[in-house]
């Protein structure tokens, strides 16, 4: 498992000679949450993935993001 910002992932892809073409968050449920701290992040991830799904990603963490990307040298 690798945890990356969007700025530092981009970085990483472009040393590898790779564009990021298209990029999307998806929510990947890790189970049922076991605290009532839980519960409310779960609600909030829920609730805000839809609206604003790059922000809710960095505000709360708990998504995959899937990429398409394309090589820079044959």
């Amino acid at each position: 498992i690798h945890i990356y910002t969007r700025k530092t992932l981009r970085h990483r892809l472009g040393e590898a000679g790779l564009s990021i073409l298209h990029a999307t968050y998806d929510r990947v449920p890790p189970g049922p949450p076991e605290t009532g701290w839980g519960h409310l992040t779960e609600a909030l991830r829920r609730a805000g993935h839809p609206i604003v799904p790059r922000f809710t990603s960095w505000l709360l963490g708990g998504f995959s993001l899937f990429l398409h990307v394309r090589a820079d040298h044959p």
